[in-house]
């Protein structure tokens, strides 16, 4: 009998055996890389609440004064008009814009009149308009007289010298933002139900009723808390329209008793900043418990296509819809704005012989600080929009790889400056910052610092989406093979990031070029910002320069924009087009 061949047994090290050296100093080494991103993160989310608690406690702090300041202030003569016209102002224009945002979603997601991505883009380009260029380019067509739509428009009644222009202009401005989370959250939402109705007989206008609007309440709650907050903190609008009316808005109201008031009235400034801040933290808080109290319909990762509901002979006119908001929104702002930059004087004959080029020659020869005002207002674009984007990005992957207290500060942290409007901020920004221990009054470090504070929200919510669709299981991958958080991060996360952070880049960079309430309140003439150079211009009656000064502001911000869209292209995508180019030439 043949044995059989005995196998070796197995050699078991011992524990105690094994080399310390190398595998210890990698593991340090991980642990440390861990460490530094995950301290990188929470000293940026120390700084976020700094930026945003410290300015608003001085302001809290200021305006504790004693009651009878308060009590003055109410029995002002003008505070009862003030504050009714800022509510009917800023509440009429947030449900119109709710209105039209949830049309324009609802026509793109679910009908046949949609036109595809291009409907999808369309009711965000009011987003790359600057307020202030959409604010003088509907004063240039619907002032009376001289406006180039007033033959129009007067017979029907309208004057943009009204209350019913400046809701207007509100709307026009404020659509992009109630459009973004109800449009996101119908392509998230199963469209079964919706489909069971109409199987079941139940017209389209009842769907909608009872199916997809409850369905997408938290979104619509969203988007009109989100259009209060943009219309009770924007200025450009009511400075520039309401300067013809006899309304009072409260964020010119602010940002007046500090810039045109001696000495300044910082208690009303501050007092009103608080009283704004109160309104809209009720609002949010009605918001949220609005939300956690109701049932509403649950989202899946991934909704199925949904059969498009065909409009028949109701599907042009639906569309023309939302093509007349872009025509609206953008277009006709834009060619009014245009065409009077290329007058000598205002007037709304095309045909007389008016035509010159003089204005953009005296805005670039440096006249009125108009070039310095604009590389101002570039530099603070891409360096705040730079950190803002990155801030955001790190804030959305730490939130994704760790799901601790840490990660929901830094979150609420962010987010949290979106309930505050800009000349609120502003404000309270020369509270804390602009005079001792600090000293950083009229300067570009302080504006900087605002913008950081104002459009980091929007960045973080721009970017949540893209957040949103990276598998996780790519990052659970990677630390498998051993790369660190911050390896991770840089060569996983960061590349898959890189379409949602140069849209959004684009995004913040068109708002910090073109917001008002912080170039008025922070700047000076030592560093003048385009916008508010513009603003000065217009109220020295020199419109013709204003509108040269809004077509090279907006030219600025559309070669930013459109090198931003492409560059957001996936790799694959912009080489598979350059292809296609070299096919087409040979």
């Amino acid at each position: 009998m043949t044995s059989s061949p005995t196998l070796p047994k197995p050699q078991v090290k011992d524990p105690q055996q094994a080399p310390a050296g190398p595998p210890a100093r990698k593991g340090w080494g991980k642990l440390l890389r861990n460490r530094a991103f995950g301290g990188l993160l929470l000293a940026l989310s120390a700084l976020v609440v700094f930026l945003v608690a410290y300015p608003l406690f001085q302001m809290f702090q200021r305006a504790g004064g004693p009651l009878e300041a308060w009590i003055e202030l109410v029995n002002e003569p003008w505070f009862p008009g003030m504050i009714r016209d800022t509510a009917v102002v800023v509440g009429i224009s947030a449900f119109l814009s709710l209105a039209i945002g949830a049309l324009l979603a609802w026509v793109n997601e679910r009908t046949d009149a949609g036109l595809g991505s291009v409907g999808d883009s369309l009711p965000l380009i009011p987003l790359f308009l600057p307020a202030v260029a959409l604010a003088v380019g509907w004063v240039v067509l619907a002032s009376p007289e001289v406006g180039l739509l007033s033959g129009v428009l007067e017979p029907l009644g309208f004057q943009i010298y009204s209350a019913a222009g400046m809701i207007l202009v509100y709307v026009l401005l404020t659509v992009p933002y109630t459009y973004l989370p109800i449009v996101a959250a119908m392509r998230s939402l199963d469209p079964s139900l919706e489909e069971a109705a109409r199987a079941s007989g139940a017209s389209t206008l009842r769907v909608i009723r009872t199916i997809s609007l409850p369905a997408v309440a938290p979104s619509l709650l969203s988007g009109f808390i989100l259009a209060t907050i943009i219309g009770a903190g924007v200025y450009s609008v009511p400075a520039i329209i309401g300067s013809g009316t006899d309304l009072d808005i409260m964020s010119v109201r602010i940002v007046r008793s500090i810039q045109n008031s001696y000495p300044v009235d910082y208690g009303t400034a501050v007092r009103l900043s608080v009283l704004l801040l109160v309104v809209l933290l009720v609002l949010y808080y009605l918001q949220h418990s609005v939300i956690s109290k109701q049932r509403f319909a649950r989202m899946g990762g991934q909704a199925p296509k949904v059969a498009k509901i065909a409009l028949g002979r109701w599907r042009w006119p639906v569309r023309m819809v939302g093509l007349a908001y872009i025509l609206c929104a953008a277009v006709l702002p834009l060619a009014a704005v245009i065409f009077l930059s290329l007058q000598r004087y205002w007037q709304p004959d095309i045909f007389a012989p008016n035509w010159t080029v003089e204005n953009y020659k005296v805005m670039a020869s440096g006249a009125g600080g108009a070039l310095e005002g604009i590389g101002n207002s570039v530099f603070l674009g891409v360096t705040a929009g730079f950190v803002v984007v990155m801030a955001a990005t790190l804030i959305l992957t730490y939130a994704r790889q760790s799901n601790n207290w840490v990660s929901k500060a830094a979150g609420a942290a962010a987010k949290f400056p979106g309930v505050v409007p800009g000349a609120v901020l502003a404000a309270a920004f020369i509270f804390a910052f602009a005079a001792a221990p600090f000293n950083l009054g009229g300067t570009l470090l302080i504006m900087g610092m605002a913008y950081f504070v104002s459009f980091l929200p929007y960045a973080v919510i721009s970017l949540e989406g893209t957040s949103a669709q990276i598998d996780g299981s790519l990052e659970d991958a990677s630390r498998l093979c051993g790369a660190g958080a911050g390896r991770t991060f840089g060569q996983i996360v960061l590349p898959l990031l890189r379409p949602g952070i140069f849209a959004t880049f684009a995004l913040v960079f068109v708002r910090i070029i073109g917001d008002l309430e912080v170039a008025v309140l922070l700047g000076t003439g030592q560093t003048p910002m385009v916008s508010a150079l513009l603003f000065q211009v217009w109220g020295e009656g020199l419109f013709t320069q204003v509108a040269a000064v809004a077509v090279m502001m907006t030219a600025v911000s559309a070669v930013v924009v459109i090198l931003m869209m492409w560059l957001s292209r996936p790799a694959w995508v912009r080489k598979m087009h350059a292809r296609n180019r070299k096919a087409l030439k040979r």
